[in-house]
């Protein structure tokens, strides 16, 4: 019985250590394939703020995480250098087709998750992707804002009802948890709604009195504004620090950012990680 577990033994180790050599190469390979995924799609997809609005560092971390672990924990458990050589690439092929398929049906479920539209909506900027969209108008929803559709999200605004009935039929789908920005028909060119925009949108005054600590931040976000305005040549009394509005800025995931507004076109200019519903 002991020679037995001896040469067990003896075998295990004798297998353990190519196979730990050939996980351990295969780990460094899928970590700088998933390194350099990852680059692009922060420099793509999730352009700052939306890996943080849009929670894509956790959805990217528990998706390629799974993708990077899967491919050399099989080589570690099937990896036996008695294998003829054959039998290896056999092997390392069917692992390789496994972990690609894993790592493109990640990329296909981070396709839904990116952001492809900021919605106003009343009192705030709605940060959409194709998975949040009302699912009886998700097929009918513009090309650009497909999963694998244009890369920067577009600036959309909601039209007005045009009847008591539309009226009602919104009120209900809020009441089941569906939102207007979630209706694709519903939508209007952002320029359309941009009195609406301004009009409900909040002076700066009101943003440092609500953050008294983040006023560094919040002064820092308006220099930046404002320099970028000079070196545009853009009008400077449109952009003053005293005419700059902000809103509020939700998602699914996150409700705690605001966006500097443009005091006329009434577009995003800069987002701030600060709460817009806090009571000064």
């Amino acid at each position: 019985m002991s020679f037995t577990l001896h040469n067990i033994s003896k075998e295990l180790n004798q297998r353990m250590k190519p196979a730990l050599h050939a996980a351990g190469l295969h780990l460094t390979i899928s970590i700088g394939i998933a390194l350099s995924i990852g680059f692009l799609i922060s420099q793509y997809w999730f352009k700052p703020p939306w890996l943080e609005i849009m929670s894509g560092v956790e959805l990217f971390t528990i998706i390629v995480g799974v993708d990077v672990v899967c491919g050399p924990l099989l080589t570690l458990l099937i990896f036996n250098p008695k294998k003829s050589t054959t039998e290896k690439y056999t092997d390392f092929l069917l692992i390789g087709l496994i972990q690609l398929a894993a790592l493109a049906y990640g990329l296909h479920t981070l396709s839904y998750a990116r952001p492809i539209a900021i919605v106003h909506e009343t009192d705030r900027l709605r940060v959409l992707s194709y998975a949040e969209l009302e699912q009886s108008e998700a097929d009918d929803a513009p090309s650009w804002a497909k999963p694998w559709g244009s890369i920067n999200p577009r600036f959309i605004g909601i039209r007005p009802a045009t009847s008591i009935e539309e009226k009602l039929k919104r009120i209900d789908d809020a009441l089941q948890g569906i939102e207007p920005s979630q209706r694709p028909s519903l939508w209007q060119d952002y320029s359309l709604s941009t009195s609406a925009i301004i009009s409900r949108s909040l002076p700066l005054e009101l943003l440092y009195k609500i953050h008294p600590s983040a006023s560094k931040e919040i002064t820092s976000a308006v220099q930046k504004i404002t320099s970028q305005a000079r070196s545009e040549e853009v009008d400077q009394q449109s952009l003053s620090a005293q005419s700059i509005r902000w809103l509020p800025v939700v998602s699914q995931r996150q409700n705690n950012w605001v966006a500097l507004i443009n005091p006329k076109s009434g577009k995003p200019m800069q987002y701030l990680h600060l709460d817009g519903f806090q009571n000064p």
